[in-house]
């Protein structure tokens, strides 16, 4: 499986970017402060929300097609949400650091479009905001 766009909204410098990815290299170039690794960031954020929401299905569930055992992306703690001061993937000194123009009130989205090696796209959001409630993925069909 491999990452074939990235979109960004609403995370530090960025209020709204795509990125497309070759499927065999892509290298980041720019100047200083350009956000090169703003977007490492992000996409380091989204994998480390994702890691975090994967579980296990501990019984089956006929409406979402899912068998018990499997995985699903669903909540991993008991309040629906994990503390933002858990996160690692971010260089921050202030929470509020990670929002476009330093304001909460933007909800961070950031949409991860993947193929996997049947040909078959998939998009994988995850979204953050100020009360921490966050994300699914939907086969594209």
């Amino acid at each position: 499986m491999h990452i074939t766009k990235f979109q960004i909204k609403n995370f530090k410098s960025f209020k709204d970017i795509t990125i497309f990815f070759n499927p065999q290299l892509n290298v980041f170039t720019g100047v200083n402060n350009s956000g090169k690794t703003t977007v490492l960031e992000a996409i380091s954020l989204w994998s480390e929300c994702f890691g975090k929401l994967i579980t296990r299905a501990e019984r089956a569930d006929n409406y979402l097609n899912i068998n018990r055992g499997n995985y699903k992306l669903g909540y991993a703690t008991t309040k629906g949400y994990f503390d933002y001061r858990s996160i690692q993937s971010v260089r921050t000194t202030k929470y509020q650091d990670i929002f476009f123009n330093l304001d909460n009130k933007n909800k961070i989205e950031l949409i991860m479009s993947l193929k996997n090696n049947r040909n078959e796209n998939y998009n994988a959001p995850q979204k953050l905001d100020q009360q921490n409630k966050i994300f699914y993925i939907n086969k594209i069909e």
